[in-house]
């Protein structure tokens, strides 16, 4: 099936009533569409739906869980909701994990192309994305490799520690294996299937799962008071939010074979979830005309950037100060575009195990023209999903629509953003990779920031080649890179 999603759409469409069932590997999936019968869904959740049963399957399938503890994960998980920042950093103020990621952004930001000719000399970032000087001012490379892979290594030390990706700088590469074959490990295809990219991401999850246990172990050594083995050394510089997880991980006594898995989670939903998107905030706002322009002057205030002046003539690299408060709360226009993205380029679903028959109804007041009342019965043991993206996309969109949640304020002095009652309802606690006021505001800052410091420009933009989403469960990679030619903005320079 290479297009679920329209799959999912012409069935929906030909059944007309809303839900319909899928035979996959001898399980049964019923798949709802229709918009009342989800209110029924979610009214019963309580009652027949097994709890945390998408979450222990993720963790199973995907990230290498071992089934036979799943009480202690359920056990652990209470306090994990109990204390949302150890679970997944989301929160409702800056915390210290936000304002360290905040500023290395600020120092690497500059650093985006090194407008090095060979590669020795080049970040990985470059070396990733196939980086090519050209006429000297003007770096080509291809966007999706050089975007995702700067944002995680802007992200990921802030959360794990600089001496991660020193000690494991293929994490980035084993983790796009792991993302290629998203689709068959949820599916629960075993390893030896005859699909190449399977077993590559098997691979990759083991090497996965040893660098985070090598991780833990230092990690609990240094909580212990005594020195981690080699090759760690300094762990002084990883967060407390993972501190913080770690110890939680030890109050439970959870094995690795479950505290691995759900780290990796939390590692690959930053990496897919967060840099995914900021890839595709960037391409469709350089896309469009004007957009750039209009959000750089919105954002003038909260993304400073500068260029200091010349110390004993050697060029110093710019500065750039952002604030994360400002671009959340003054800058309508770039959250519009954030939101829109988050329609047009995530495919985020709902799973669920049910524990005990029960039967949804379409009331009277919910029917259509000549449309009869109509009960359906999803029996104990069967999966139910919703698939979010069938309500939030419309295949025939073809004009980005930056503005669409841009509204006006009650008085009609200014435009407000109204954006999360329209956007994915990732409050669903059983929306596969959960996603928090932690993930925009990292969005909004790296993406104000390089709008700040540097111009895109597509190689071919009489002829923009818009990729193609590949099929993902939440936020979509392109099935093509697309190369982009990337250059310094001249900044005034700083009194």
């Amino acid at each position: 099936m290479r297009d679920p999603e329209r799959f999912i759409r012409q069935v929906s469409e030909r059944s007309n009533h809303g839900i319909f069932s899928l035979q996959i590997l001898g399980r049964t999936w019923n798949i709802v569409t229709d918009r009342a019968l989800l209110a029924q869904v979610y009214q019963l959740a309580g009652t027949c739906i097994e709890p945390s049963s998408a979450q222990w399957s993720l963790l199973c399938r995907v990230f290498g869980a071992n089934k036979r503890f799943k009480q202690a994960f359920l056990n652990a998980r209470e306090d994990m909701c109990g204390s949302p920042d150890l679970y997944v950093p989301h929160q409702s103020e800056p915390s210290t994990l936000l304002s360290t990621t905040t500023q290395r952004i600020q120092l690497q930001i500059p650093q985006l192309v090194s407008f090095s000719e060979g590669s020795v000399d080049q970040s990985p970032w470059e070396r990733s994305s196939h980086a090519e000087l050209v006429h000297g001012d003007a770096v080509e490379a291809d966007l999706f490799a050089l975007i995702t892979t700067f944002a995680g290594h802007a992200i990921l030390p802030s959360l794990l520690g600089s001496e991660f990706l020193d000690t494991y700088p293929g994490v980035f590469d084993d983790l796009r294996k792991l993302d290629s074959s998203m689709k068959y490990l949820l599916l629960g295809l075993p390893r030896w299937f005859p699909i190449e990219s399977l077993a590559s991401a098997n691979i990759a999850r083991h090497r996965l799962d040893n660098s985070i246990d090598s991780f833990h172990r230092a990690i609990d050594k240094v909580a212990a008071g005594r020195k981690p083995e080699l090759p760690w050394r300094d762990m002084s510089d990883v967060s407390e939010e993972m501190k913080g997880r770690c110890a939680l991980w030890r109050k439970h006594k959870l094995p690795p074979a479950v505290k691995g898995p759900l780290d990796l989670q939390l590692i690959w939903t930053i990496n897919f979830n967060v840099i995914n998107l900021i890839f595709w905030l960037l391409l469709r706002i350089y896309s469009t005309p004007n957009l750039v322009e209009q959000i750089r002057t919105e954002t003038a205030f909260s993304a400073k950037a500068s260029q200091p002046r010349q110390s004993f003539g050697i060029p110093e690299p710019p500065l750039l100060e952002l604030s994360v408060k400002r671009l959340s709360q003054s800058c309508p226009l770039l959250k519009s575009c954030f939101y829109r993205c988050m329609r047009l380029d995530t495919s985020p679903v709902s799973i669920y195990s049910i524990c005990r028959d029960m039967v949804i109804t379409k009331s009277r007041q919910d029917l259509f023209g000549n449309e009869r009342p109509a009960s359906y019965q999803v029996k104990a043991g069967e999966m139910l999903a919703i698939p979010l993206q069938v309500h939030h996309r419309d295949l025939q969109e073809s004009n980005f629509g930056a503005e669409t949640f841009l509204v006006e304020s009650e008085t009609g002095s200014e435009q407000i953003v109204d954006g999360p009652r329209h956007s994915i309802p990732l409050d669903d606690p059983e929306t596969l990779f959960p996603f928090g006021e932690f993930s925009e505001s990292i969005i909004l800052a790296l993406v104000a920031g390089i709008l700040a410091l540097w111009d895109l420009e597509s190689l071919h933009p009489e002829q923009p080649a818009f990729p193609c989403h590949q099929t993902s469960p939440n936020f979509s990679s392109p099935v093509d890179d697309v190369r982009f030619r990337v250059r310094r903005r001249r900044l005034s320079i700083a009194k």
